[in-house]
Order: C-alpha cells, then structure tokens, then sequence
C-alpha cells in the first residue's frame, strides 16, 4: 500500500529547515547513502522506496525495525529534494547537539569551519574529512546545518561517520590557543610545501568569499596557502573554494606525517 497523502505532505514539510527542526527529522535520499543509514546507528523514522527497492530490502529493513512504505514515482517526485529522485528517500531522527571534550584535542587534526554557509561545500568538506580519517569538525554556529538536505546529499554518507559540532569559535580556539598549534588557510600564508605540518593540530578554514573572519586571526599560530603555478601572474586566479583548499592542506599534513 502507497503511502497517505498526509504523510507525503509531512515529509515535503521537512524540506524547510523549520519544520526539521521542529519535528527533529531529516532526509537522507539515493540508494547508497540510505543504504548506509540503515546499517548504522542513526535512528531512522521511515523509509519510502519504489516497490522494486522495498522487495529487494524488505529483509533487512524488517530484521533492523525500520518501517517503511511504498512510494509511486509521482509521489517520490514530490517528497524528494532532488531535481531526479532515486528510487529511495529515509526520514531519519536528529541526534542530540554533540560536544567536543577539550581534552580530546591534540589528539589529531580538527577541521574548523568558519561561517561556511553553501550546502554542496559544507557536505564535500564533511566527506573529505571522511576521506583524510578526521573524526570532528567545528563549524561556527552562522554555518548551514548539518541536515540541510544537500548536505547530507554531498556528503554521501559521510555524516554518519564523524561529529560535526557547531561552537563559537572564538572562545573554541582561545581554549586550545596554548596548547594546540592552530593553522589558518590563508591567501598570503607561508606556502604549505615549504612548512612542516602537524597532525595533532587544529586548521582553520575560512568563508567561501571572506576567508577567516577578522576575530579569529590572532588566535592562528600559523598562516598557509597553497601556491598559484598559474603561468600569468599579471591576471591571477581567485582563490581556490573552500573543499578544494581543505583537501589539498590536509592531503599534505597526512603526506608529511604518514
């Protein structure tokens, strides 16, 4: 049996970030990444899949007590946040705020996101730190949320794997200022294949269009950038966004000290 009209209308509601956070629900979309969900530990509210999903799942979905009902193309089309939906959409539940324990810095590299506000960026940061083994990433609280639907759609799973914690980062940073060396990726920073990088350390990543806020710089023990071998330094190109800087700095801090 296909699902009621008011439950179609309940999760379209979830497409506003009110009504997430209201109901404490979020949508995850696409066969691979609810398949993921499913295996993990994230609660999860329902899944709404095509008939040929739900009989090739049905297995798992009863062993693990998920509910779930099936959807008809039209009705996906208008649950889903994708311009192309894919066969399957879960509403899973919010987890509580997370902390990050003070302690556990220095303990490896953390991520800091400084007013990150595009989802697609915000959820390929969340999936290169995935890729680099970083478990936590701070985000300051003026960043997009962590379920925004594109997010979790651009992280493709990697959500479920490490600990996003919104913070202030002012306040965040002066905590570990004395004793957690703090990197900022900056345009005029020492280039990063010149600086032996730690990995036990904190880096910053700045806003898409401004770089690290103005407050935040005297907390960086160390500024680094990534050269231009652009052969026309008369017209330089703008700087690299934000996921792309992040995964070039942190391909170099693992390089450095594999």
């Amino acid at each position: 049996m296909t699902i009621s009209e008011n439950t179609v209308k309940w999760i379209r509601s979830l497409h506003l970030s009110k009504h997430r956070e209201q109901h404490q629900c979020f949508i995850v979309e696409g066969p691979k990444i609810v398949g993921e969900l499913i295996l993990s530990d994230m609660p999860v509210h329902g899944i709404y899949g095509l008939r040929p999903w739900l009989e090739e799942h049905s297995g798992i979905l009863e062993e693990r007590g998920i509910p779930y009902g099936e959807v008809t193309e039209v009705q996906l089309g208008r649950i889903s946040c994708l311009t192309t939906p894919n066969r399957v959409l879960a509403v899973a539940k919010m987890l509580p705020p997370r902390h990050i324990p003070l302690e556990e810095a220095g303990k490896g590299l953390i991520i800091v996101l400084d007013s990150i506000r595009d989802p697609g960026n915000m959820g390929t940061l969340l999936r290169l730190a995935d890729w680099f083994g970083v478990k936590c990433l701070v985000a300051s609280h003026d960043s997009v949320e962590l379920y925004n639907p594109k997010v979790i759609q651009a992280s493709m799973g990697s959500f479920l794997r490490l600990s996003l914690v919104f913070s202030e980062l002012k306040g965040f940073l002066a905590a570990l200022h004395d004793r957690v060396l703090i990197y900022g990726a900056m345009i005029n920073g020492e280039s990063i294949w010149d600086t032996p990088l730690r990995k036990d350390a904190v880096l910053v990543i700045g806003n898409e269009s401004r770089g690290i806020s103005p407050d935040l710089l005297p907390m960086i023990h160390h500024a680094v950038a990534i050269p231009s071998f652009s052969g026309d330094q008369s017209i330089p190109p703008d700087s690299l966004n934000a996921p792309v800087a992040a995964a070039i700095i942190c391909a170099e801090i693992m390089r450095q000290n594999r």
